[in-house]
């Protein structure tokens, strides 16, 4: 799942940090945004919503200044997203409301957005093998997933938290956007809704999608 806020806070910070988008010389990598925009900068929040931003600017494998990305397609904004299971069918409905637009640029925007068009479910042995740490901080669930994986890089993971409230257990699933490469450890973070004043809680990564 996706919050405004942070992708607010990610362009507040690019805004201040990256010298491109304040009329001076953009850096020409994803390698180089990182290093400009990360210059000062001592929050986990922050430095994930620029690695995200940075990410979204110079796709992986692109050297692409961020004024020739393609445009966000019409119907973006009223949940024209992909259901993490199909590609296919978010270009078909992409295609009907930007006729104009090329299968490659329709493309490009996808995989700048949310991911290769070949992200797949992970099978639960691959998920056996995404650990890590997390907990509750101010509002928000965060903590560090690696990923003990030889050949799949994690492109989302869907987080389950059991905690009690109004005395009763609950469990929710929260779903969040990663990059995390094979054998590399990743922060993630994402606002979750807190139990009981000193209820215990348990969390456990339910599924995840790579490619």
């Amino acid at each position: 799942m996706r919050f405004r806020t942070v992708e607010i806070v990610s362009f507040l910070i690019l805004a201040t940090l990256l010298p491109g988008l304040a009329g001076g010389a953009a850096p020409s990598n994803y390698d180089e945004c990182i290093l400009e925009s990360m210059k000062g900068v001592k929050s986990d929040l922050a430095a994930k919503s620029i690695m995200r931003s940075c990410r979204n600017i110079y796709p992986e494998g692109s050297n692409r200044k961020p004024n020739e990305n393609f445009s966000t397609p019409k119907g973006h904004q009223r949940e024209l997203k992909p259901a993490m299971d199909s590609y296919h069918d978010w270009m078909v409905e992409a295609k009907k409301l930007n006729p104009d637009a090329t299968d490659a640029d329709l493309t490009a925007y996808y995989e700048r957005k949310y991911g290769s068009k070949n992200a797949r479910a992970l099978t639960d042995k691959e998920v056996s093998q995404l650990t890590g740490r997390g907990g509750f901080y101010r509002g928000n669930f965060s903590g560090r997933i690696h990923n003990g994986n030889a050949n799949v890089t994690i492109s989302k993971v869907t987080i389950q938290i059991t905690t009690i409230i109004g005395g009763k257990e609950v469990t929710k699933l929260y779903r969040d956007d990663v990059t995390i490469e094979p054998q590399t450890t990743e922060f993630f973070m994402f606002e979750a809704l807190r139990g009981d004043k000193d209820a215990d809680y348990s969390w456990a990564i339910n599924s995840a999608i790579g490619y």
